[in-house]
């Protein structure tokens, strides 16, 4: 599967980056972060997702139906994230 990039160039010379799953288990993720100069991935800033779970005998994540999760990374010292929102499908009209 090839991901699919969003890069938007910052006055500070990196990269903001939004960039879809490329991993097959995790199809329905995009993952928000910077970029450094050399193109190398330099900081994690969010994950936007599907929401999941995983059930006793079974390896793949089960996908939850209508909602969705986001990760936050608010801590720029540390790689985990710090944050988590579970957001419902808003099933209304626009």
């Amino acid at each position: 599967m090839d991901s699919q990039r969003i890069v938007i160039p910052l006055p500070n010379g990196f990269k903001l980056v939004a960039e879809g799953s490329t991993d097959p288990n995790y199809p329905y993720e995009i993952y928000v972060g910077i970029l450094g100069d050399d193109d190398v991935w330099y900081q994690d800033l969010a994950v936007v997702r599907n929401a999941y779970h995983y059930e006793e005998g079974v390896q793949a994540p089960v996908h939850d139906e209508d909602k969705y999760e986001v990760l936050v990374y608010g801590n720029k010292n540390t790689t985990d994230y710090t944050e988590s929102f579970k957001i419902g499908h808003y099933h209304g009209g626009i």
